[in-house]
């Protein structure tokens, strides 16, 4: 009894102390100044609590009136705040998880993602999807919620029946899409390029990357959404070149080949000799281009693949550096 006593004195306390800084860092017209001394200030608080011994100290974090108060406030006053101190409340939110994996830290973590897929998927609030992107993309980074909860948590946000009977690849073509759908906007594509970037890293680690066609070929899961979203968005290429393009043809070469094979490189491009297979695997496969706009994508891929480092300018031809 004693030792739940001192428990819930201590707890009142914290609270007594975060709660009305909390209340300071959430006001709609603060300062961003004002708002960064605040969010710091429950930063530095809660990163002095992690570091204690006092076990349930550590746990009153995970609490709603602390850490999930923290959350809303990252994402509703994070355009009206200091990158820096933004970033600060990412990190401490993050870490309070990453290192409490009891229940109720699972609970909060699949919360929070669930959120953060709602805000990026629903698109129902401008000003939230910026920090949703980047939370997202610092989830996954940190491993923080991994692939198959992702997925998870994806299908329970869908609401037609048919989200049931997706595959693993299907949901995470779809939730792909739903990232490139922000690269097209100034103020989210270089949020959205980042959450890309972690989520390509998580999905070439799964055996639900590629799928296999009917001829039996192969294709990476991220190709038919690029080429969808181009053709949905021409012109927002440079958006694509510049957030979407480097993350998908590297590391992995072939992958990049492939996207040449399946925007009918032979087609467009005379070459002396024979070209690799890679090129070719994908001749005969439609996609939703037609020529002008296939041939424009595949300039825009050439150029990419230039500056890159993929392939080396030799007066008026491209090679592929993979082919030495």
């Amino acid at each position: 009894m004693l030792a739940q006593s001192v428990t819930d004195t201590y707890s009142r306390e914290l609270q007594d102390l975060v709660g009305p800084i909390l209340d300071t860092a959430d006001v709609p017209d603060l300062t961003p100044s004002h708002r960064a001394a605040a969010c710091n200030a429950v930063c530095a608080i809660i990163e002095s609590v992690q570091a204690s011994n006092v076990e349930y100290a550590r746990n009153f974090l995970l609490d709603d009136s602390i850490w999930f108060r923290l959350f809303q406030v990252y994402l509703q006053r994070s355009d009206n705040a200091k990158g820096k101190s933004v970033r600060q409340v990412l990190l401490v939110l993050t870490g309070v998880l990453s290192k409490n994996h009891s229940s109720d830290s699972l609970q909060l973590q699949k919360r929070a993602t669930s959120i953060f897929i709602d805000i990026i998927c629903l698109r129902h609030d401008r000003l939230k999807v910026k920090p949703a992107l980047q939370g997202l993309a610092h989830f996954l980074l940190r491993n923080v919620v991994s692939l198959s909860q992702l997925n998870d948590i994806y299908r329970g946000s869908l609401a037609d029946q048919s989200s049931i009977s997706r595959t693993e690849f299907e949901l995470s073509e779809s939730f792909f899409g739903s990232i490139l759908a922000w690269i097209v906007h100034h103020d989210t594509s270089l949020s959205a390029s980042h959450l890309l970037k972690n989520y390509l890293v998580q999905l070439r680690q799964s055996p639900h990357y590629e799928t296999i066609e009917n001829d039996g070929s192969t294709l990476p899961l991220w190709i038919k959404p690029v080429v969808a979203s181009i053709h949905s968005w021409p012109d927002r290429m440079q958006e694509f070149k510049t957030h979407v393009f480097p993350h998908c043809f590297l590391p992995k070469i072939d992958e990049y080949l492939q996207f040449l094979s399946y925007l009918h490189f032979s087609h467009h491009v005379t070459v002396r000799g024979q070209l690799p297979d890679q090129l070719l695997v994908h001749k005969y496969r439609q996609n939703d281009l037609n020529d002008f706009e296939e041939f424009e994508v595949l300039l825009a891929a050439l150029q990419t693949g230039k500056d890159i480092g993929i392939l080396k300018d030799m007066g008026k031809r491209y090679t592929s550096s993979c082919s030495k």
